[in-house]
């Protein structure tokens, strides 16, 4: 499922019950592969940075999950339109 298809609902659990999550990417190379974030998390409505979304639509504010990568070591904003992710997942 896409990750601006989850229901608010469904988000709040994920977000409210501190688990650690886990969802295909696919960054604004194309490049896709599986990605792992820790708590805490927060769900916000924000224009990308240019950098990283640079297409027409890089004015208009889209919601992104702001969470810390456990691969990286450091807080990210993923874009929920490029995530595929399990609402169901209690743990990875």
């Amino acid at each position: 499922m896409n990750g601006s298809e989850l229901a608010m609902s469904e988000w709040e659990y994920l977000l409210n019950n501190n688990l650690e999550l886990k969802f295909i990417y696919t960054n604004y190379k194309n490049d896709i592969r599986e990605r792992y974030v820790g708590s805490p998390m927060a769900i916000e409505f924000m224009v990308g940075d240019k950098r990283f979304y640079n297409n027409n639509n890089n004015n208009k504010p889209k919601f992104f999950l702001r969470a810390f990568d456990l691969e990286k070591q450091e807080y990210r904003d993923f874009s929920l339109e490029r995530m595929i992710i399990d609402p169901t997942q209690k743990e990875f």
